[in-house]
This record gives C-alpha cells, sequence and structure tokens, in this order.
C-alpha cells in the first residue's frame, strides 16, 4: 500500500463539488464529498490498474466515480491527487500549462 496526498487544486476542486451540491442537499454533498475521498484513497490499493491518459498530461492517471473523475499520479510509493473533476469538463484546458 502506498501513501495518498490531495493537491491543493484537488482539495479546492472537492471544496467545490460539495458547495455546488449542497445547494440542492446539503445531506448529499457531505456524503458524496466523502465518497470522493474514500475512492480517492483507494486509489493507492492499486494505482497503476488505472488508464493512463497521456494525451492530457505525461504520467496521468485517472479513476472514475459517478460522473466524476479523479485524476492522479503516481512515484514510487506515493500517489499524488491532482484534481477530481465533472467528466463533462474539458480536461485538455485543466492542464495546460
Amino acid at each position: 500500500m502506498t501513501a495518498t496526498t490531495f493537491a491543493p487544486l484537488a482539495i479546492i476542486d472537492l471544496e467545490e463539488i460539495g458547495g455546488y451540491i449542497a445547494k440542492d442537499n446539503p445531506v448529499r454533498a457531505a456524503s458524496f464529498v466523502r465518497e470522493l475521498r474514500k475512492k480517492a484513497e483507494s486509489i493507492s490499493h492499486a494505482a497503476r490498474a488505472y488508464p493512463e491518459r497521456k494525451e492530457i498530461a505525461q504520467g496521468l492517471r485517472v479513476a472514475i466515480h459517478g460522473r466524476y473523475l479523479i485524476l492522479f499520479r503516481t512515484s514510487g510509493g506515493h500517489v499524488e491527487i491532482a484534481r477530481i473533476v465533472h467528466s463533462a469538463r474539458d480536461l485538455s484546458r485543466i492542464f495546460e500549462s
């Protein structure tokens, strides 16, 4: 098992997702953010099993939770959650430098 950390932008993503859902259902917002965190933390059990998304950014992999994409990178024994975004977003624009 490896360590999992959340990049600052991933933390902001979680806050924004929760805030958006909370407008209609605060209880579901809290439970959904917990689900996303749990899924993200479980990635470390088999990080290399998730598909690479080299067309978006080098070293990027993706896990799916509902309509959300958990985008992450691995390095040694570490998983860094880079972003958590809705699947309808333009991923290439999110990762432009």
